[in-house]
């Protein structure tokens, strides 16, 4: 089967993508609440993220993107506890005597 015998209609996912960041992005804002410079930096990733979903050119400042995800990040850990992060199942692992040990 050829790529134009069924065209995949990416509207669906660039919609369902800025639903999940608006919500995000409301997530980041009411983490920072009371302070303003902070959620200064949330809403300049927002309308960055609302011009590239329009397709419209816009640039953001890095700290501000990496900020607001840090707040995402600290709303997931409030809400659900520290997550406990395991490698893939291709990486192997010493055992932990000889981890220590390094």
């Amino acid at each position: 089967m050829s790529r134009d015998d069924n065209p995949l209609d990416w509207a669906l996912l660039f919609r369902a993508f800025q639903d999940a960041s608006e919500w995000l992005l409301d997530v980041a804002a009411h983490t920072a609440r009371g302070y303003a410079d902070e959620i200064a930096a949330v809403e300049r990733v927002r309308k960055f993220m609302r011009a590239r979903n329009a397709g419209r050119p816009a640039h953001m400042r890095l700290d501000d993107l990496l900020f607001t995800f840090a707040l995402v990040l600290a709303a997931v850990e409030r809400d659900l506890g520290p997550l406990h992060v395991r490698p893939p199942s291709f990486v192997h692992l010493a055992p932990p005597e000889l981890r220590a040990a390094a």
